[in-house]
């Protein structure tokens, strides 16, 4: 199965590529080098233009591993505003990193943790800040 061209917007490049060259070594190093490829082959989209089924930085994503059958929802966040109490989870975890630039309904193979590789797939996005206007999260 090819794999989904996947579309980033350029705030969400320009403050992730900062964040990956910052984070090049350390525990979630292996997530933030897989995270770079990713801004480096996607399709680059002003804000303005995103389509309302894009997941982006800060879009609260209902996903689905379709290897497993297994269902969550996840609050797509920047490492600072991690609260997994409240369901945000950082972009450096691989669940997050794999997540980002799919449109519903587009699923990717995503390497986690333990050597296992997920095929994640977008089910619905509940909040996307650009949909709803909120250009400055």
């Amino acid at each position: 199965m090819p794999e989904p061209e996947f579309t980033l917007t350029r705030i969400d490049v320009e403050r992730l590529t900062r964040l990956v060259a910052e984070r090049r070594t350390g525990f979630d190093a292996a997530v933030a080098k897989q995270l770079d490829a990713k801004l480096k082959m996607g399709r680059v989209i002003p804000s303005e233009s995103v389509p309302p089924d894009l997941v982006t930085m800060n879009s609260w994503v209902v996903h689905e591993d379709e290897r497993t059958g297994e269902r969550g929802e996840v609050i797509i966040a920047y490492p600072r505003d991690e609260d997994t109490s409240r369901g945000r989870a950082s972009i450096l975890t691989p669940l997050c990193a794999g997540l980002l630039g799919l449109k519903i309904g587009q699923a990717t193979d995503w390497p986690m943790p333990g050597g296992r590789t997920a095929r994640l797939k977008v089910v619905a996005i509940k909040y996307q800040p650009e949909k709803e206007g909120d250009f400055h999260l």
